[in-house]
């Protein structure tokens, strides 16, 4: 199906089987937290989203989503200082953070042809492509390819 048949928003998503984790906060000192609002396994693989006003900002993978926010807390992402600071900047300007997740059960991996396809990475970069999120764009991304 093209995306011009089905928006793939929030809404979809959650349809989906996205659910709603919680969201980001400031502590006292000023270092990010994710406040829970939902019971989930930290351990599984998951695609995550961060939404803000109903909009998806970033899509992202992890093998063990508690250890990959943690690193959002310790601002140790690789490559991901544009997500911190989208962070930081939506809660100074007073937004919410919402995060959702999609738990993979393990990590689904099958063959084509005799190549190894990963779910939770073919999954995530489908969705980069289709929901458009501001966060996950590089400037690569802007440059048209040679032919």
């Amino acid at each position: 199906m093209r995306r011009s048949e089905r928006s793939i928003n929030l809404t979809y998503l959650r349809s989906a089987g996205f659910k709603r984790i919680g969201y980001w906060e400031f502590t006292r000192n000023s270092t990010l937290k994710l406040k829970k609002t939902r019971r989930f396994d930290e351990k599984t693989p998951a695609i995550y989203l961060f939404v803000i006003k109903g909009t998806i900002h970033y899509v992202g993978k992890s093998e063990g989503i508690q250890a990959r926010f943690t690193q959002y807390v310790r601002g140790v992402t690789k490559g991901n200082r544009k997500v911190d600071k989208g962070i930081v900047d939506a809660l100074n300007d007073g937004d919410e953070v919402g995060v959702y997740i999609l738990a993979i059960p393990k990590q689904q991996m099958f063959w084509k042809k005799g190549l190894p396809v990963y779910f939770l990475s073919c999954l995530e970069d489908g969705l980069i492509k289709h929901v458009e999120s501001t966060w996950n764009r590089r400037e690569k991304d802007n440059i048209a390819p040679s032919v």
